[in-house]
């Protein structure tokens, strides 16, 4: 057989290999997207290096999550709020607010799953409306935030906004690590604590790196280069649905090894003997570090700065439902209450079937973890009936 015959050979039994896998990726679900819109990384778009709480939203930013199903649109205000509903213009109501209510916290809070008027903060506002009651609601969450990044998060918005009525903070479970490594599923530049045995209080350590002008995602330390941007680009030309999925897998291990090379050395973003990739592993490691402690430190602290500018500071745990979740969040509340916070239950509202809370994945059948419209609305119907009493 010729060189020319070998070439013509090989070629046919790759396309027919690949249309044998387009075929199976359509058949199973798999979708791909359009043209330009390469990206499923909200961090990509939206971090921005924040001198006190190492990122932040960039501002005046808007962002399609082609990602989720349904392709929901998140916008950021001049301030890089996320937007949320207002009732100003609804007749009968005072156009003037009477005050602001701020939701903090990390992705959980910020819900890029749902679009601006789904998240738990705009039907928090809704509910307020149609009672008739004009109140700001400010969503302040940031993707990627610790427990210290949403209590500074916090104050500065208490500090701009002198009208605030309540804060309410959603924890979520990776809050425990991310509070320890700056390193883990957020970027390098996130302020941690450590524990301090001696005084039995949490330590801050400051942590800077400068962001690359696109941003920074949960993997990547470095820039992508130009020649990986062009594959990536061309490959969604294409419309393969199996090129794409097979694409994100391949680009996915190559920049959580260029991540781990960067790292190399440092001790960050891998703790001793535990896979950075298990949540529940990393939640153990945390937990033998002090991490409930420095948590409970942490809300402690939110408390005193929001009672000193007489505001109420309610906290919940993040969760969509599921067998165990009332028992984990049982630990959470008590250390709330041992913080003197007070802690809103909603693991009962969602029950045990967590993917009808959950957002569903644009490409695969698969859900993602953060909330859908419902995951979103459960949330707000739980945490208004303890905000009441600041908003009357």
């Amino acid at each position: 057989m010729s060189v020319v015959s070998k070439l013509l050979y090989v070629t046919f039994m790759l396309t027919a290999a690949l249309a044998g896998l387009e075929v199976l990726f359509r058949v199973f679900g798999y979708h791909h997207p359009q043209p330009g819109q390469t990206s499923s990384s909200v961090e990509a778009y939206f971090w921005v290096a924040d001198p006190t709480l190492g990122f932040s939203n960039r501002p005046d930013a808007r962002y399609t999550y082609w990602g989720i199903a349904g392709s929901p649109v998140t916008h950021t205000d001049h301030e890089g709020y996320r937007r949320t509903y207002s009732c100003a213009s609804d007749p009968g109501i005072s156009p003037r607010p009477a005050g602001v209510i701020v939701f903090v916290g990390d992705s959980t809070t910020m819900q890029t799953e749902v679009n601006d008027e789904e998240t738990s903060a705009s039907q928090v506002a809704k509910m307020l409306c149609s009672q008739g009651i004009n109140i700001r609601v400010v969503n302040a969450g940031v993707r990627g935030f610790n427990t210290l990044q949403a209590g500074r998060m916090m104050e500065k918005v208490i500090n701009d906004n002198p009208d605030v009525r309540a804060v309410v903070y959603t924890y979520c479970d990776n809050d425990l690590f991310e509070n320890l490594d700056p390193f883990l599923y957020a970027p390098a530049i996130a302020p941690v604590l450590s524990w301090d045995r001696d005084n039995q209080t949490t330590r801050v350590r400051e942590v800077g790196m400068e962001l690359v002008p696109w941003g920074q995602s949960f993997e990547s330390l470095t820039r992508p280069s130009h020649s990986v941007s062009i594959v990536r680009k061309a490959i969604v030309a294409t419309h393969s649905t199996a090129l794409y999925n097979i694409s994100v897998i391949f680009f996915g291990w190559l920049s959580t090894h260029r991540a781990k090379t960067a790292r190399a050395g440092t001790g960050a973003g891998q703790p001793p003997g535990v896979d950075s990739s298990d949540g529940v592993a990393l939640e153990k490691w945390a937990a033998g570090n002090h991490g409930p402690e420095i948590l409970e430190k942490q809300l402690a602290a939110m408390r005193v700065v929001s009672e000193r500018r007489g505001v109420r500071f309610l906290a919940t745990r993040f969760t969509t439902g599921g067998p165990g979740e009332s028992d984990k969040e049982s630990m959470i509340a008590q250390r709330a209450r041992n913080a003197g916070v007070v802690f809103v239950p909603i693991a009962s509202a969602f029950g045990l079937d967590s993917a009808r809370y959950r957002a569903r994945s644009a490409y695969t059948r698969s859900f993602d973890r953060h909330y859908n419209q419902i995951g979103a609305y459960t949330l707000a119907v739980q945490v208004l009936a303890s905000l009441k009493s600041a908003v009357h």
